[in-house]
């Protein structure tokens, strides 16, 4: 067999198995049987579309809050004293994901400041960021960016989801939104269990190290950057977590240093709430808490009037 013949059938065999994959994603993206294809996944929740379009609305917000999970801001909080208030809470988000969030939204972003949630375990690139990366393309059409964000992860689940989402989206358009179902509060039962869930989770969390890279705040310097050249003010934020939570972190002093070092060089503000001061400033114990480290939102209507407050102080707004 001459090799030019047999390149020439392995080239089309190749060619015959990836179009057949590709239109097979696109059969079970437009029916979205997630099941069908191992990790193909849609990260699209009603409040993630609501969020997602509120950000891209031509309406000018006074601020912008993008972080974790642990950006727990209550916007209608703000509203109260004025301040038109939008967040964008993207579950395990890290700085080097933000930063390809702002660099493909930020000329969509209609906004006076945009403040960077910096919780500190998650300053590091810990897990690929596979769940925060998942839940971006999910809410974006394609484009560059969305290729770069998701070939950077080097995650097959990613790439294969990216893939699929794109055809998703062709179907099942962005603007389309579902209503969201109102929070509702706990009952007497309920929040006793969560109250008994942590105590008991509190009392097992033994001294740790927190994950920390120089990568991550890079990133996060990139992220400044791509901020102030759009014309905005950035800022950087902590939210609180337990007291218990905090002590036992045996780093957490040397995370919170380079990011108020990080602050200081770019010359804007640091707010960071789990300092002795400021924690007892937001009034906060551990019945406003769910977990070790996340908010009730009794806990995070006392954490916003408390950030509301600051930016009127600091003359933000």
């Amino acid at each position: 067999m001459k090799p030019g013949y047999f390149f020439k059938r392995l080239f089309l065999f190749i060619s015959f198995a990836l179009a057949s994959y590709i239109f097979l994603l696109i059969v079970f993206s437009h029916n979205f049987f997630k099941n069908k294809i191992p990790n193909l996944h849609n990260f699209s929740t009603p409040r993630e579309i609501k969020e997602f379009s509120e950000l891209r609305s031509p309406v000018n917000k006074d601020i912008v809050f993008i972080g974790s999970s642990h950006a727990e801001f209550e916007p209608p909080v703000f509203q109260q004293d004025g301040i038109k208030a939008l967040n964008v809470s993207i579950s395990s988000l890290r700085p080097i994901t933000a930063y390809y969030f702002l660099k493909g939204e930020i000329q969509n972003i209609s906004c006076k400041v945009i403040a960077l949630e910096t919780y500190y375990h998650l300053i590091n690139e810990e897990y690929l960021y596979k769940e925060a990366i998942l839940q971006i393309i999910g809410n974006e059409h394609m484009s560059m960016n969305f290729a770069q964000m998701t070939l950077a992860s080097k995650d097959f689940a990613v790439i294969n989801s990216g893939i699929g989402i794109c055809f998703y989206h062709a179907f099942h358009p962005l603007n389309i939104m579902e209503p969201l179902e109102p929070e509702t509060t706990p009952t007497a039962t309920g929040k006793a269990t969560v109250a008994a869930k942590l105590k008991d989770e509190l009392s097992n969390i033994e001294p740790y190290t927190s994950p920390f890279t120089n990568t991550a705040i890079m990133y996060l310097q990139q992220s400044i950057d791509i901020i102030k050249n759009s014309g905005k003010k950035a800022m950087l934020i902590m939210a609180p977590v337990t007291e218990t939570q905090k002590n036992k972190c045996l780093n957490y002093a040397m995370i919170c240093n380079s990011l108020d070092s990080l602050a200081k060089k770019n010359d804007i503000p640091f707010l960071n709430y789990n300092t002795p001061e400021n924690f007892a400033r937001v009034g906060l114990s551990n019945d406003d808490f769910y977990d070790s480290n996340h908010l009730t939102k009794n806990g995070k209507e006392k954490f916003s009037k408390t950030v509301s407050q600051d930016l009127k102080k600091l003359n933000i707004f």
